[in-house]
């Protein structure tokens, strides 16, 4: 038996505020930092889409944010023109999340490569962190960070660290 939940185990613990008051400031920004392109794939989530869209264009920043729309039903098209030229967007047919990524990222030419799906967010600071660590990293290729889940109203229910920041995993003897 595990001590602590496995990653795919989303309600770890009853839902309570989100603080995020212990986050270290993220680093300045570079006169020159990397463009980071954010792709978002959606397909009938306009009820997240405002809060993944804000939060990928939270300064300090310079991502480009793209929505490769599916072709929605709901109000997510609605949502879409309302940011005007500050997102790029198509709302198209596609043949599910990994050809909506593929046809968001047709084109694009960034430093760094994401995607953000349409129902998650970014803590604030989190792109300035990614510019700053592939800067001083360029011999990296790829990173992930530390998951929070929350429930529909935005409490934390539960955490996910990367591998490298978890606790190591012990195993209760005599089961």
């Amino acid at each position: 038996m595990w001590l602590r939940p496995p990653k795919w185990t989303y309600e770890q613990h009853p839902p309570r505020p989100l603080d995020l008051r212990s986050l270290p400031a993220p680093p300045a920004l570079p006169k020159q930092p990397l463009r980071i392109a954010i792709v978002t794939p959606s397909f009938n989530h306009g009820r997240f889409l405002r809060a993944t869209v804000d939060s990928a264009r939270s300064k300090p920043s310079a991502a480009i944010v793209h929505v490769q729309n599916g072709g929605s039903v709901d109000d997510t098209v609605d949502i879409l023109k309302n940011y005007g030229d500050r997102i790029s967007w198509r709302s198209e047919p596609d043949k599910g999340q990994a050809d909506a990524i593929n046809l968001g990222f047709a084109g694009v030419d960034c430093d760094v490569m994401a995607y953000l799906n349409s129902d998650d967010t970014l803590l604030p600071g989190t792109l300035a962190y990614v510019a700053d660590f592939f800067q001083r990293r360029p011999d990296i290729d790829f990173v992930y960070g530390h998951r929070i889940f929350i429930d529909y109203a935005g409490r934390e229910i539960g955490r996910a660290p990367p591998a490298d920041m978890a606790p190591a995993r012990s195993k209760i003897s005599g089961a």
